[in-house]
């Protein structure tokens, strides 16, 4: 009975880590794009309560989901599996390169030249 409860620790601890590195580099953008883009109260206030759903939604997610167990008996602990992982570290990255726009639209279709934070300063990139 102790070794579950351990592991159900284990798991939510795991679980954590990426939960509350996603939410604040998804906040401190959120924040940042708020501040530099409207510079109102309620943009402040909305870019923060979406980053609290965004933490929200990723424990949920990641916690009844993401559940794989590591190994063939029954008293194998369950782990966050391999794609949740690399998921999480993925959307850490895009947000992390955040500079105006998230880095997945930058690779799409849209050329850095054409966004206006470029063409503002005149920089190109």
């Amino acid at each position: 009975m102790i070794g579950r409860s351990r592991n159900h620790i284990n798991f939510c601890l795991t679980v954590c880590i990426g939960l509350f590195a996603l939410g604040a580099i998804f906040s401190l953008a959120a924040i940042t794009a708020a501040q530099s883009r409207f510079n109102t109260k309620k943009a402040f206030l909305v870019a923060n309560l979406l980053g609290v759903a965004v933490v929200a939604a990723t424990f949920l997610m990641l916690y009844l989901l993401s559940g794989t167990k590591s190994g063939l008996s029954d008293s194998s602990f369950v782990r966050v599996s391999v794609i949740a992982a690399s998921r999480v570290s993925a959307a850490i990255i895009d947000l992390a390169s955040y500079n105006g726009y998230p880095l997945s639209i930058m690779i799409g279709k849209v050329l850095p030249t054409d966004l206006p934070l470029c063409r503002a300063n005149n920089s190109g990139i």
